[in-house]
This record gives C-alpha cells, structure tokens and sequence, in this order.
C-alpha cells in the first residue's frame, strides 16, 4: 500500500457533505488539516495514518551490484 492509496481511503471515508467535520471531530483532528491531507496538499502523519486504522511499515532492500573480481 502507497502513501496515495492511505490518501485515497481518508477520501472514501469523508467523501459527502459535512463527512469531513463529522471525522475529524471524531478522531480529534483539525478539519482543515483532514482536508488538507483529502486534498493531497499534505502528506499524512502517523496520527492520521493509525486512525484510518493502518501502521507505517519501513523495509529496506539490498542494492543489485556487479560482482567484484
């Protein structure tokens, strides 16, 4: 999951008129920041990543490099 897939359920969860005032007040957000973030003008934070009910998860990769001689 990409950081526009949390954006796009933060949208189906508030999409609807007065939707976003009714979470943000629900989850203890600004409405402007709620739309904000709907709008994709901010990114979301954690507090607003764990109220959509997910966790962010960092993994790292080895880089593919050529063979040393």
């Amino acid at each position: 999951m990409t950081i526009d897939d949390v954006v796009a359920v933060l949208r189906e969860a508030t999409k609807g008129r007065g939707q976003k005032t009714a979470w943000a007040k629900k989850h203890g957000f600004n409405v402007q920041y709620v739309s904000n973030v709907a709008n994709g003008i901010q990114k979301p934070d954690l507090p607003i990543i764990l109220a959509l009910g997910f966790r962010r998860v960092v993994s790292y990769e080895p880089i593919k490099r050529a063979a040393r001689p």
